[in-house]
């Protein structure tokens, strides 16, 4: 299975800045345990960064064309958020209205 894994690893890549930056995220210690899990696991991983690019990052990694469902693949969010009120939900909100 193709697995993406998202992280904040900066906060500057934003269209806009909008009230405190989050101060909590996940180390990078943290982020190669599970990249190494899931590829020891068998799945192809790629790591991502959440910012302003990343649904492009991921349109292309899971070659998706805009007709075909993606049946074999999942983002495993380790995403704080940025900024703003109910940040921990912004990464699953934005893939769900993606499509």
């Amino acid at each position: 299975m193709k697995i993406a894994v998202a992280w904040n690893s900066e906060e500057s890549r934003v269209l806009s800045r909008l009230g405190q930056p989050c101060p909590e995220r996940y180390g990078r210690r943290a982020v190669d345990c599970v990249l190494a899990g899931l590829t020891e696991g068998g799945h192809e991983v790629a790591l991502f960064e959440a910012d302003v690019a990343l649904l492009e990052n991921l349109k292309d990694f899971f070659q998706l064309d805009g007709q075909t469902p993606l049946t074999d693949g999942m983002v495993f969010n380790m995403v704080y958020g940025i900024q703003g009120e109910c940040r921990y939900t912004h990464l699953p909100a934005m893939l769900e209205m993606a499509g």
